[in-house]
């Protein structure tokens, strides 16, 4: 069943414990491996290390990137999140065939470039601030008003 709810803005973020192996004076070399649907930016302890590089508006679904940065432990990592919408309604593409409820959605995940080791992912333990959720009435996917 395809979930009824459009994430259109979400801020995620995970502060993750320095392991053990890790020296926290040390700057290391990461790489961040992102899909969104449809756009984001990074952050890596409170600093913007990367963005998507195809804009918002493109219909193109769970296009990838991979940013490289260097930071030292511990990580806190952040993610603004965005999904595509044409106005406060809540949906892509009003009017054409493929009118729909924006769906949404990121996968994230940070290697040590040194080891290749998977050091951070999205998951559950993720915290989430959803500023916007919209529609509430899933019966505007078929609507021909403009909302």
């Amino acid at each position: 069943m395809k979930r009824l709810v459009a994430l259109v803005i979400s801020i995620l973020v995970l502060a993750l414990p320095t392991p053990a192996h890790a020296i926290t004076s040390k700057t290391i070399a990461f790489q961040a491996e992102v899909w969104a649907d449809n756009w984001f930016e990074l952050y890596i302890n409170g600093k913007k290390v990367g963005e998507d590089l195809v804009p918002i508006t493109t219909e193109k679904s769970f296009n990838s990137e991979k940013i490289k940065f260097s930071a030292t432990y511990p990580l806190t990592i952040a993610v603004v999140a965005k999904d595509f919408t044409e106005n406060a309604s809540g949906l892509e593409y009003i009017g054409k065939p493929n009118q729909q409820i924006g769906d949404a959605g990121i996968i994230l995940q940070v290697r040590e470039v040194a080891t290749n080791r998977v050091i951070a992912q999205t998951s559950r333990d993720w915290r989430v601030l959803t500023i916007n959720t919209a529609p509430l009435n899933p019966e505007c996917v078929t609507s021909k008003k403009s909302y």
